[in-house]
């Protein structure tokens, strides 16, 4: 009989340790997280991945990036670095976040048969500041003609905004392009004039008021995602599955022992 009830005990403890696993894994699932690949893609062109890797990351002026096999660690730390033609984006400009949510559609998007091709080069004649704004990729975001063109900063203001951005601009290193080379594009720049304003909206014509409309609640576009009320049901649902089972496991063998 002590046998028994001392694998009985056994049985219990092991009982109890396999429920405080799923507490701590269910834990850990709610902490992390989630990704979204429609968010990442939407993402991918406002933090201007798009401009570089292509609209479906098929690749042009940077690599393709459709299908990568990359963990969302190496591509956080490949967006924070400076390395190669890559610049890069403070947490400030883009999340560890929205970077999961990037890598999320980047993993989603099959990978294109052959890369895409970047938009612009150069030929024999072409101003060297031209040249050095097409080759360092300058253009994939401000393109030829430039939208910077007549730029009003001087050689000094244009390297500490090449070096230090504001907005939405990465950064790039002396390594990446020098401050000589800044300078060359700066005087390309200033030598152009400015792009011409575009005409300002009209405004609407005016209608006669009609009655307001009681809004309609509109389906829902996605399924929920993780931390939505659902899924916190369905977690309940199989911790006190869980426990049920245990106790009733329990409640079984203290009546076999009494039997």
């Amino acid at each position: 009989m002590d046998k028994s009830l001392g694998r009985n005990h056994w049985l219990v403890l092991a009982l109890i340790g396999g429920l405080v696993l799923t507490f701590v894994a269910v834990g850990l699932a709610a902490a992390e997280p989630s990704a979204d690949a429609a968010k990442g893609k939407e993402l991918f062109a406002a933090k201007l991945c798009a401009n570089c890797h292509g609209q479906n990351a098929e690749g042009g002026f940077g690599p393709t990036l459709a299908g990568t096999q990359r963990t969302l660690a190496q591509v956080t730390a490949k967006a924070r670095a400076k390395v190669g033609n890559m610049p890069g984006f403070s947490e400030a400009q883009v999340s560890d976040a929205e970077i999961a949510d990037i890598v999320d559609f980047l993993k989603s998007t099959p990978a294109p048969a052959t890369r895409g091709t970047y938009a612009f080069s150069t030929k024999e004649g072409d101003p060297a500041g031209q040249v050095i704004f097409v080759e360092n990729g300058c253009a994939a975001c401000h393109r030829i003609p430039p939208s910077v063109a007549g730029t009003r900063l001087d050689a000094a203001q244009e390297i500490t905004q090449v070096r230090t951005p504001r907005a939405r601009m990465p950064s790039f290193t002396a390594a990446q392009i020098s401050d000589a080379d800044v300078t060359t594009v700066n005087e390309w720049l200033r030598s152009m004039p400015a792009p011409a304003a575009a005409p300002k909206p009209q405004p609407p014509a005016e209608t006669k008021p009609q009655a307001p409309v009681a809004p309609s609640q509109p389906a829902p576009t996605t399924l929920p995602r993780t931390g939505d009320a659902p899924e916190n049901l369905l977690r309940l649902l199989v911790i006190l599955g869980g426990l049920g089972l245990a106790a009733g496991l329990v409640i079984k063998m203290l009546a076999a022992q009494r039997a």
